[in-house]
């Protein structure tokens, strides 16, 4: 009987294979970390309530307008941001409120 000549254990596959399994999970958590310390949390609203008062004002500001009858066009183009009253205006020359926001701000 011979003796099997038994290959080193780097080229093997289960050490290897033992090796990769934890390494890759290592690896991945250390990414969550990263994303999780660095990233922005801009879906969160840390004060429901308050958010819910400013939607009250905000429509209250909008059956506000429907009563005046304001009603207005706004053209938008590369440099300019342009609104146009075309029937009502507001009463004493109040200034005109325009925010932007991203449809996933939550606002």
């Amino acid at each position: 009987m011979q003796p099997t000549k038994s290959l080193a254990w780097y080229k093997q596959f289960w050490p290897w294979f033992l090796i990769i399994v934890p390494l890759t999970s290592m690896i991945l958590s250390f990414t969550m970390m990263h994303l999780a310390f660095n990233t922005d949390d801009s879906m969160v609203i840390d004060d429901y309530y308050k958010e819910g008062k400013g939607i009250n004002v905000k429509l209250q500001a909008i059956q506000k307008a429907k009563e005046l009858g304001i009603v207005t066009q706004m053209s938008i183009s590369q440099h300019d941001v342009e609104v146009n009253f075309l029937s009502g205006k507001p009463e004493n020359g109040e200034a005109l409120i325009l925010d932007f926001h991203h449809s996933t701000s939550g606002f």
